[in-house]
């Protein structure tokens, strides 16, 4: 993996970008020549692209934020006629804005905020605006009028006099003068700010800054009046907003500036100052200056403050010395190891869940909740393709038919068990006076042969209601009531024997077979079937129900239900995915939780991927029910299944890729879908333009893990197409007009003819998206941006398999390298570029650090947990784009756990921060999709990754049922999605993993982040049989640290064995090594330090380390 992996060269690259290779925001010319005056309304259009299109007849303005627009000034040029009023329109373009004034934000939870829409350059409409005009000579003003029924036939609201839009405007049935001249006014206003900036040491001494610096102060939404160098300051001023500074010289400057200010919502119009200075730029918001704040930016040595505060860097450093302020990511490194048990403890009490019935490949699943009711699906996986097996059998009106049981309320529910704490028979009880109810349920296909299942097999839901009376004394009576329920309401029932059939306007229906043994009374109600037996003290009584999937209408099905055997059955599914579960790598944990999770997960696995009808091809649905193939996700899943050795499935997965490679294309400007990964033949969902990168990656996986060549033979020529996508598809962004203007592909949008390079930047010839992938959905947002996920997914996933095909030893592997790398390139001075735009964000200790924003064209946070954290800078380290070591991943880190996984607008709020920070924190919303914690495990921060980890895990875990929902929201406990979500709980498969096995590079690490609590004395843990990049290997490890000694044993891969093997021993109180043996002869090889044992790569037969402390 190719990283950026010093922090001199990742300046040297930002020295670059501040000298001009990327592109700043060009401006337009304003209405005034003059400066504006304080007080005035700010005009948004210098900071803006120009639009100039239409021959001449189209004149507007495009930003890459939202604008609150009231009136737009256009003084029309001397060099032509003056038009007449009828003749023009004033347009904004429109796509998600309802036209009412905005809720606060604050009342709207972080939750709900993460999926609202936004608005693009690309999607959407021009709609003409409702205005008044007054006309003075050459100078018009056209005012909004409160939106109403004209512009939104269903506002329903008090409108309001502004237009929240990306762009505005005016639209001429004649030629403009070519000199016409355009401002936007919005609710902000000039304002007078003086700040001050300082420079000094950096507080990272690998940061060299020591050569002559010069650069320039830029403005966005404000205006440079003046700097000046300060008092005793070694500093020249060179030209307007232009400075240099020899070589080692500390001091700083002045700068006497107009910021804009919104004093009704501080989000619009935000003043951002830019100083650009080659050594260490950077941008901070003027906003937070004139609150007084003081931005300390201590990695970079540089400190700005109001101009009325005369701290200087040096005396404000001293005398933070005695604030107590510390980081999230500082004050982890202060605490005890996270476990399991606490992270569990400080999480708020869960509602319960439902559980899945599934089998392998097989969409006929049923849903079960808490209280015992059963729910046989109809949704739209069973047209994708129909079948007469089971979509025309399923003869009830919509999606669901929900069969209930009556059984005991919520509150006297006792619990919910697995068999063995992972196998698919649900026990659930529940306690009822002297009454015990105990209902027990497993799927089984209806002709009961598991051994070729298909995806339309109709299955059977098998249930056993047990009915105790615990009373010594007393007789009590058991009830039941049978009722159906679908889309039209609840089914009306009657008794046959032991048939449950419903009136339908076809006719009677078969529901179910329900079985009373011949004991107790069935009496019809409009409520349903009601049954009830009287039962002696200490009698017990069983009642069966068999559910099939499909509505049965044959005589000889319904006769084998009636002659199945509960208990006979289970024998026989539980020995089949008992010799299913042991066919793969075997984890054992003193966390009973987390070793049955990680074999119950293989069942999720399994029965989210779906078969084809017509072929071996499987293709891996995201979540049981409601999601499909989501590629990027998808990928997670299959990885999962190399990694636990079920490589046929695996591959399987992969031919769906490859067989439907190019029929789908991402939802953004591509320009074609050849070689795209991302069509699945019908079962493909959302608009997640992360996805090829990700598939690229799993591909690459897939070779490393089994070194197929049979299979990359076949694979090759479509993985060399999709790598051909990515070279095609970004050259669209890599075009440019001599004047630096913006690329073509955005001309084909319609929306841009020319953007005017800075005066202050004249030798720019590429704008900022220069070599990115065009721009795109997200995900479930969808708005087209330059997203950095986007592209750092896609570098990841090209390098990954660049690198794979040449350790196969494809001819074309080389260029593609070199593609991989060119590409790579492109992104990083891009991210740069923006990373120098966005203002700096404050930490929990003061200090303030860099900030990548989301996309390109964003000064600051992105709208929403979805955009910000989800899908933000942390994928950065996560796909090797930052090294781990490399200073810009700690300020990702950094200002993560600060400010977004804990948070009011981009997490989780928590009631009292300091007693709960450090179990609710370390995790986004989607607690287990985000690959946070492996950017720790590479660091090597062994407490950070558990307890992001366990953190997580214990936030959406339910141990009763072993799975994992996919949200909590609005909050902690509030389970939301859909489930199994097979994707999130195989990141936390791998993250179990990594604790235990960890492949870099050519090296391998063999229990790197086993917890310490899990080595205390007497407990064991182990891997087994589990594939490697090097091939399969076994890992045990037996503590006896009373007798102050551990033992590894390593059955080592041999295929392509590592360079070197690490063996890492984690004693329970991090007491140090004092000697190793390896197969009984002494061993010196040994870190105390790190805590582990070096050993070479290529050994022979089985390891027995014993390490004395």
């Amino acid at each position: 993996m190719k990283l950026m992996n010093s922090i001199p060269a990742l300046f040297a690259l930002a020295v670059l970008v501040s000298r001009g290779v990327t592109a700043a925001v060009p401006e337009i010319t304003r209405v005034d020549p003059v400066p504006p005056k304080i007080g005035e309304a700010f005009d948004a259009a210098p900071f803006g692209f120009p639009i100039r299109e239409g021959d001449g007849k189209i004149l507007g303005v495009r930003w890459g934020e939202p604008r609150k627009i009231r009136r737009v000034v256009v003084v029309f040029g001397e060099d032509g006629p003056l038009l007449p009023a009828e003749s023009l329109r004033l347009q904004y373009w429109h796509r998600v804005w309802n036209g009412r004034p905005e809720p606060p934000r604050l009342e709207r939870g972080a939750g709900g905020v993460g999926w609202e829409a936004m608005d693009d350059w690309t999607n959407g409409q021009w709609k003409d605006a409702d205005f008044r005009l007054q006309a003075e000579g050459r100078r018009w003003t056209f005012t909004f009028a409160a939106t109403g029924a004209k512009e939104f036939p269903n506002l329903g609201h008090p409108g309001v006099g502004y237009r929240r839009t990306l762009m505005i405007r005016l639209v001429s049935e004649q030629p403009l003068p070519p000199s016409t001249r355009l401002a936007a006014l919005t609710d902000a206003v000039w304002r007078p700010l003086t700040v001050r900036i300082h420079w000094g040491a950096p507080e990272d001494p690998a940061l060299q800054v020591d050569g002559a610096d010069q650069g320039r102060l830029e403005a966005f939404n404000g205006v440079v009046l003046a700097i000046r160098p300060l008092p005793g300051a070694s500093l020249s001023v060179t030209a307007p907003a232009k400075w240099s500074q020899p070589t080692g010289a500390a001091g700083g400057l002045e700068a006497d500036l107009l910021m804009a200010v919104d004093a009704a919502d501080e989000r619009y119009d935000r003043t951002v100052v830019t100083v650009r200075s080659e050594r260490r730029p950077f941008s901070f918001g003027a906003d937070a200056v004139a609150r007084g704040e003081r931005i300390l930016v201590d990695d970079l040595g540089v400190l700005a403050v109001r101009g009325d505060d005369t701290t200087t860097l040096e005396s404000f450093r001293q005398a933070r010395r005695e604030f107590a302020g510390q980081t999230v990511y500082r004050r982890v490194f202060d605490e005890p190891e996270q476990t399991l048990r606490r992270a569990w403890q400080d999480m708020p009490i869960k509602h319960p869940l439902w559980f899945v019935h599934g089998l392998p490949g097989n969409r006929n699943t049923f849903r079960q909740d808490p209280n015992g009711e059963v729910t046989a699906m109809n949704h739209r996986w069973f047209n994708r393709p129909p079948s007469l097996k089971d979509t025309h059998r399923k003869s009830w009106p919509g999606q669901e038919l929900k069969l209930s049981f009556g059984l005991p309320s919520g509150e006297r529910r006792g619990g919910r068990e697995l068999d063995d704490g992972y196998l698919p028979r649900l026990r659930t009880w529940w306690t009822d006076g002297s009454l015990h109810y105990e209902q027990e349920t497993y799927l089984d296909v209806l002709d009961g042969k598991l051994d070729d299942l298909k995806l339309d097999d109709p299955t059977v839901l098998c249930v056993r209601i047990r009915i105790s009376n615990t009373s010594r004394e007393q007789a009590s009576t058991a009830r039941l009531l049978l009722a159906a329920d679908t889309a039209k309401g609840r089914e009306v029932l009657r008794f046959e024997e032991d048939r449950v059939l419903a009136a339908t306007p076809d006719g009677p229906r078969f529901r179910c077979l329900f079985r009373t043994g011949e004991r107790g009374r069935v009496v019809p109600g409009p409520d349903g079937l009601l049954w009830s037996l009287d039962l002696a003290p200490g009698a017990a009584h069983d009642v069966h129900v068999w559910v099939p999937s499909v509505t049965l209408d044959k005589e000889d099905e319904i006769a084998a239900l009636r002659k199945r055997d509960f208990a006979a059955d289970w024998r026989r599914v539980r020995a089949y995915w008992e010799a299913l579960t042991a066919r793969g790598a075997r984890l054992d944990t003193p966390e009973p939780w987390a070793s049955d999770f990680h074999k119950a997960h293989l069942r999720h696995l399994l029965v989210n991927c779906f078969k084809e009808l017509d072929s071996d091809r499987l293709h891996a649905h995201v979540g049981t029910f409601s999601y499909g193939v989501y590629p990027d996700e998808s990928a997670m899943m299959i990885s999962d299944l190399d990694r636990r050795g079920y490589h046929r499935e695996a591959e399987r997965c992969l031919e769906s890729f490859l067989h439907y490679q190019g029929t789908v294309k991402m939802p953004g400007n591509f320009r074609s879908a050849e070689g795209l990964f991302y069509g699945s033949g019908g079962h493909d969902t959302g608009g997640y333009n992360k996805s090829h990168g990700w598939v690229m990656w799993l591909m690459a996986e897939h070779w490393r893990f089994t070194r197929d060549r049979a299979w990359m033979e076949r694979a090759a020529p479509k993985l060399v197409a999709s790598c051909e996508w990515v070279i095609r598809e970004r050259r669209a962004t890599m075009v440019t007009a001599p004047d630096g203007s913006r690329p073509l592909e955005l001309d084909r949008l319609g929306h841009t003819s020319q953007s005017v390079p800075l005066a202050t930047a004249p030798d720019v010839s590429r704008p900022i998206e220069y070599g990115f992938l065009p721009s795109g959905s997200l995900e479930d947002v969808t708005d087209y941006w330059y997203w950095l996920v986007t592209s750092a997914c896609t570098v990841w996933g090209f390098e990954s398999l660049a690198d794979a095909l040449a350790e196969f030893g494809h001819p074309e592997a080389k260029r593609l390298q070199a593609e991989a790398a060119a590409f790579r390139q492109d992104v990083m001075r891009a991210l740069e570029e923006a990373r120098i735009r966005s203002p700096v964000v404050r930490l929990r200790d003061g200090t303030f650090v860099p900030h990548y924003p989301s996309h390109l064209h964003e000064r600051g946070r992105s709208h929403g947990w979805l955009r910000e954290t989800l899908e933000g800078a942390i994928h950065l380290p996560i796909t090797g784009l930052l090294a781990p070591d490399a200073r810009p991943t700690r300020w990702i880190v950094q200002d993560f756990e600060d400010n977004l996984y804990i948070s009011d607008q981009y997490g989780y709020a928590i009631p009292a921060f300091d007693r709960f920070w450090f179990s609710r924190g370390g995790f986004s919303m989607q607690a287990n999709l985000l690959g946070g914690p492996v950017v720790y495990l590479e660091r090597d921060e062994i407490k950070h990754y558990l307890r992001a980890v366990f953190n997580g895990f214990a936030s959406a875990f339910y141990p009763e049922v072993r799975l994992c929902n996919e949200h909590s929201l609005p909050e902690l406990g509030y389970p939301a999605g859909d489930h199994f979500k097979s994707s999130d709980e195989a990141q936390v498969t791998r993250w179990l993993r990594l604790m235990f096995v960890h492949e870099r590079g050519n090296d391998l690490i063999l229990g790197q982040a086993i917890p310490r609590e899990w080595l205390t004395d007497g407990r064991s843990v182990g891997l087994e049989r589990a594939p490697s990049y090097f091939g399969p290997l076994s890992l045990q490890i037996t503590s006896r640290a009373a007798q102050r000694e551990i033992q590894a044993t390593v059955a080592p891969p041999q295929r392509n064995p590592p360079a070197t093997l690490y063996v890492r021993l984690r004693h329970p109180e991090a007491k140090p090594m004092r000697s190793v043996t390896v197969n009984g002869a002494a061993w010196d090889r040994f870190d105390l330090k790190q805590e582990w044992v070096i050993l070479p790569g290529k050994l022979e037969g089985t390891q027995e380390i014993v390490v004395k402390y």
